[in-house]
């Protein structure tokens, strides 16, 4: 198995809007929103025809990895309903590998706005996903996967970090690769400390964007970021969105320019670059080459509303980015 991903299985309603809405809504722009059912139900009131589909930052990144060629195992909390069946159908047809485990709540939901600057503010109602536990990880195939891929969204319940400890452990024990996106500058305002040690003893790549690079290295500046995650962790890439990315070891850092298009909407995009970076690793590509790929890939889904690809980049891939 190449890669191991644990996440959160959500059903995703991106909606257009602009930002009357977003302050209307009493929303920090940009940024992701854990939500209660009541807040869900005002919110789902406030939207006529959003676009539903199976999502989820990690599920994205698994779906994307697996389309590429990879071979993907995904897992995650789902309810006793219809919107599990939805997640589930949604994934299979892209040929990676479910391990989806049923509680007894509702399968979670992400309400994405979009505004027309193609930033995307999330409402999250976790629902099932909150529930996972460390009884629900097949630690069998951690231990035979190259890679275990995991984000910043898992630390949202004690449940869930007890998981992922486990989880974390089990993997560095077994020299299997730890890759960690950070995910949202609301997930470093929770867990800033236990985020700063992982990176430090476990994680064998971060990934980051400038902001929540910043908060973590209290750096203002990307190049600095960088220097400070080159003393402070194995490997890493920090984005910075349309300005481009970087990506480093303890050696070097190498700039990776942009992929100029006309974008829609933001949503989506460090996923896809995630499985760019992920597709990178397992093929042993050079530092470079995994940036570059990882830039390519997500100027694709800039261009759509939506997290996912309606049409597959592996051919592409193989085409583009030759060993």
């Amino acid at each position: 198995m190449d890669v191991y991903c644990i996440g959160n299985p959500l059903i995703d309603m991106i909606e257009l809007v602009n930002d009357d809405f977003i302050r209307k809504m009493e929303l920090a722009k940009g940024t992701m929103h854990l939500i209660d059912e009541n807040r869900r139900s005002l919110l789902m009131n406030n939207i006529s025809k959003p676009l539903i589909s199976p999502g989820g930052s990690c599920a994205n990144t698994a779906m994307h990895l697996a389309d590429f060629g990879s071979k993907v195992i995904y897992s995650g909390a789902v309810g006793r309903d219809k919107l599990a069946k939805d997640f589930a159908n949604g994934m299979i047809d892209k040929g990676l590998e479910l391990e989806l485990i049923e509680k007894n709540l509702p399968t979670g939901t992400s309400i994405i706005f979009v505004t027309p600057d193609t930033e995307r503010t999330q409402n999250t109602y976790l629902g099932a996903c909150q529930l996972y536990e460390e009884n629900d990880i097949n630690m069998k195939q951690i231990k035979h996967s190259k890679f275990l891929y995991f984000t910043g969204y898992m630390w949202d319940t004690k449940k869930q970090k007890e998981a992922l400890a486990s989880a974390i452990d089990i993997a560095y024990d077994n020299k299997v690769k730890i890759v960690f996106d950070v995910a949202d500058p609301f997930a470093v305002n929770r867990s800033k400390n236990h985020f700063l040690k992982l990176i430090k003893n476990k994680v064998d790549f971060l990934l980051a964007n400038f902001e929540e690079a910043r908060m973590l290295s209290n750096k203002t500046n990307i190049v600095d970021c960088v220097d400070w995650f080159q003393n402070n962790s194995e490997k890493g890439a920090i984005k910075n969105g349309k300005n481009g990315s970087f990506i480093f070891d303890q050696e070097k850092k190498i700039e990776i320019d942009p992929i100029k298009v006309k974008a829609l909407d933001s949503t989506g995009a460090g996923d896809i670059y995630a499985s760019g970076i992920l597709f990178g690793l397992i093929k042993e590509y050079d530092l470079k080459t995994t940036g570059n790929i990882a830039s390519y890939v997500a100027s694709h889904v800039v261009k759509q509303l939506g997290p996912r690809l309606n049409y597959s980049l592996r051919e592409e891939l193989f085409d583009h980015f030759k060993n």
